[in-house]
């Protein structure tokens, strides 16, 4: 689910390291939400035990198989809507059987018998991430609009220590030796004493959110981490004093970041966007291959498809998910943009132009799917940006002229039931003229 939302494409499981995805949500269906997927916290022995719990909107699971099968835990649920946004694991929870969760409406809750029973605090906050000496210091961190804090007693007290904005918290590995700690807001805030005193870094003049942090597991050899930002991916090597962008990822909404245990010599660090999940599979992300697209990630529903005059360029659109194109007739698919668009929005037209490939130009129409609203948007970079060129109370139709290219003529159904025409390479719509005056006259498709 992308950050904040209440609907999702419900649990999606990864075994070869982010390169496939398929759809692994058994036992979570009956439940009102629980698509809507936020967090996931592993067992520190997963090898072993298999455990692993998902955050959802319809409560939290825990899955003892890897995540084939799932199971609500109970003992947290409290009403219909039961929305848990974050969780978080001890690294001794096989002995301790630690571990934390949270949402917006229950505020922050703490297990400490592997779920079956928990302490609710009146107390609301994200990002919970234990100190990896947890066992010995009993120290957690969290962040939110109004800081950071730190808890060191197990999660049942908790004390603000940085007045600023924290939306993305790591835990340097060395915790017990370096005391390192980093708080994601509008810019990197680092403290090297357990987060008494504190110093902040920009990462970017572009970058006003940090979505996500993800430390190197050889911290204390590499200096490494990566930021998610609202505008790109950034990686550091002096344990966030500096920071440069992957251009790949340039202008791209990062919200989730997954490093390997094994990094650096299993170089794989998964990048979550609105577009799906990418991998970075280079150690030194100056070179290599920094962007590599996952496959198969979601079943997605279509209602709509469009093909290009030389049948080379294949569009979908897709309900609440935006538009996806296909370059080998359906066989593999990638986003086309439009992704991190409204929930409850569907595509319901597409159209392409005839000199896509010289122009790459193409439109599609957005619809509510709950009540009126639509939009018209053009991309002239083949899908790279959109721009919404007009907005009406619905528009089930587009139609684009063979001779696009030389008149840029497009037709849309909307406006009270009226055709619409732009001339104009969609630039500007008016209505045609001399519309029948009966209200009953309504265009549905051309």
């Amino acid at each position: 689910s992308f950050r904040g939302g209440g609907s999702g494409l419900g649990i999606i499981r990864s075994q070869d390291a982010g390169q496939t995805w398929a759809p692994s949500f058994a036992g979570t269906e009956a439940y009102e939400y629980s698509t809507a997927v936020h967090d996931f916290a592993f067992s520190p022995d997963f090898a072993t035990d298999q455990t692993v719990f998902a955050a959802t909107w319809g409560g939290l699971f825990r899955s003892a198989d890897a995540g084939q099968t799932w199971a609500q835990v109970e003992a947290l649920y409290n009403g219909t809507f039961g929305a848990i946004t974050d969780v978080a694991v001890a690294p001794d929870f096989p002995v301790s059987g630690h571990l934390v969760a949270a949402g917006g409406y229950g505020g922050l809750n703490v297990s400490e018998d592997g779920g079956q029973t928990w302490t609710g605090l009146n107390f609301s906050l994200g990002e919970l991430t234990y100190s990896p000496d947890f066992a010995a210091d009993q120290t957690i961190f969290g962040g939110r609009g109004d800081g950071f804090y730190r808890s060191t007693d197990r999660g049942l007290t908790w004390t603000g220590v940085l007045s600023q904005s924290v939306t993305a918290v790591a835990v340097s590995p060395n915790f017990a030796a370096d005391q390192t700690v980093w708080g994601g807001g509008q810019a990197i805030h680092l403290s090297t004493d357990g987060g008494t005193t504190w110093i902040s870094r920009t990462v970017a003049a572009e970058v006003t959110y940090i979505w996500a942090l993800a430390v190197s597991p050889q911290f204390a050899v590499d200096q490494t981490m990566f930021a998610g930002t609202n505008s790109g991916l950034y990686w550091s090597v002096d344990g966030g004093l500096t920071w440069t962008a992957v251009p790949e990822y340039a202008g791209l909404s990062i919200s989730r970041l997954a490093i390997s245990p094994q990094w650096p010599g299993d170089a794989v660090l998964l990048v979550g966007t609105p577009s799906g999940v990418f991998r970075l599979l280079s150690a030194d992300p100056s070179t290599g291959l920094v962007k590599e697209a996952a496959e198969g990630f979601a079943v997605l529903r279509s209602g709509v498809l469009a093909l290009s005059d030389d049948e080379s360029l294949l569009l979908a659109g897709t309900s609440d998910h935006g538009v996806f194109g296909s370059l080998d007739g359906g066989h593999h698919w990638q986003p086309q943009g439009l992704q991190a668009g409204n929930s409850y929005y569907s595509i319901a037209a597409l159209a392409i132009s005839p000199d896509v490939a010289n122009d790459q130009t193409m439109f599609a129409a957005s619809a509510s799917g709950t009540g009126i609203g639509a939009s018209i948007y053009r991309t002239q970079t083949g899908g790279a940006a959109w721009t919404n060129v007009y907005s009406t109370d619905y528009v089930s139709s587009l139609a684009i002229s063979p001779g696009f290219a030389g008149d840029g003529t497009i037709y849309a159904t909307g406006n009270n039931g009226r055709v619409q025409r732009s001339t104009d390479d969609g630039a500007t719509w008016l209505p045609l003229p001399n519309w029948p005056p009966d209200a009953s006259s309504r265009a549905q498709k051309l």
